[in-house]
């Protein structure tokens, strides 16, 4: 099997672990992850930043159309609120101040080593759906392509010249 084929198969497999940055527009940054450590290594990259809380992020696709996905991201609020940074970041805030808060989303793969360079996904805080004791739910809004001007359309469908 080629050296390709191995390479593809590695990233067609299920994503087993997600590292989420929320990072506040009045300052501050928490590192949240839906996982704890499994994997030798990962505490490299983990850095102890992260603590683990149980995250669901559901809505996520993508077409050739054109169409905006607005992906929901459901966080389980007992833990969260215990988290001294997201208790602090959030202090004081009404519900209509979540927006704008960005959320970097970064994947782990067991079968992709930690030192390999994925994207992060960019996303925005559009609204908080639900606010309750067990959970908080967000709708978010994608970046809208400005981090990767330099692929072609895919709305043309067209090839990138040679």
């Amino acid at each position: 099997m080629s050296t390709v084929n191995i390479q593809s198969q590695k990233l067609s497999t299920n994503w087993v672990a997600q590292l989420f940055q929320f990072r506040f527009p009045a300052g501050g940054t928490v590192y949240l992850a839906n996982a704890l450590e499994w994997m030798p290594g990962w505490s490299k990259f983990y850095n102890g930043q992260y603590d683990y809380v149980e995250i669901e992020m559901s809505g996520i696709r993508s077409d050739l159309t054109g169409a905006l996905s607005e992906p929901s991201l459901r966080i389980a609020s007992d833990k969260l609120w215990s988290n001294s940074g997201w208790a602090s970041a959030t202090n004081g805030l009404s519900l209509s101040d979540y927006r704008g808060i960005s959320v970097i989303r970064n994947r782990l793969f067991y079968n992709i080593g930690i030192n390999t360079t994925f994207y992060p996904q960019l996303f925005f805080v559009k609204s908080v759906d639900e606010l309750s004791a067990t959970e908080i739910v967000f709708t978010l809004s994608p970046l809208l392509g400005g981090d990767r001007l330099e692929q072609p359309s895919a709305r043309k469908l067209e090839t990138r010249p040679e």
